[in-house]
């Protein structure tokens, strides 16, 4: 599949089959999300891989809007090194680049997966203090995000959600 095929195909899955997903293929998408760019290549990201359903229900309990986390084979939680005090050298204004930097290493993985068959969900719905206790996060980073991983159930695929037209989004010069 190539890139624009599957930037223009990819949606989010909440339905797995109950199917393990290879360490390898996890560590993989981890590498190919250590690929993204990142402010002065900082690389501020770490990546908690978990595939415990107790940890996942526990997740799933405490949010809103991952109830059907431990459906998945796994869950990526991605984690920022995260000091908005810190300036970014040599600009004077905060360090508020890490949240942009684990989001584009965030899309990799999402869109990675799909060269290996698997599906994914962008989980914003995060629990701060829960995943500190469950996985141990040490205080200089941060959970951003939670990546839902696992082999789709075909039964549960749908049509991809419609996207605004260009015309509502794109300006040339000016708003």
């Amino acid at each position: 599949m190539n890139i624009i095929e599957a930037i223009t195909k990819r949606q989010s899955i909440r339905h797995y089959l109950d199917k393990e997903v290879e360490d390898e293929i996890i560590k993989k998408l981890i590498e190919l999300g250590c690929q993204a760019p990142s402010a002065h290549n900082r690389q501020p990201w770490a990546f908690i891989v978990t595939k415990d359903k107790e940890k996942m229900r526990n997740i799933a309990v405490n949010s809103t809007y991952a109830k059907f986390l431990p459906e998945a084979a796994a869950a990526i939680i991605v984690c920022s090194n995260y000091d908005p005090l810190q300036p970014l050298s040599p600009l004077p204004s905060p360090n508020l680049h890490s949240s942009q930097d684990v989001a584009a290493a965030t899309e990799n993985i999402l869109l990675a997966a799909m060269e290996y068959g698997l599906g994914t969900c962008w989980i914003g719905d995060i629990n701060e203090p829960l995943l500190r206790r469950l996985f141990d996060i040490p205080d200089d980073y941060r959970p951003m995000i939670i990546i839902a991983l696992g082999y789709p159930d075909p039964q549960y695929i749908g049509t991809k959600r419609k996207r605004k037209p260009l015309n509502e989004v794109l300006h040339w010069d000016k708003w």
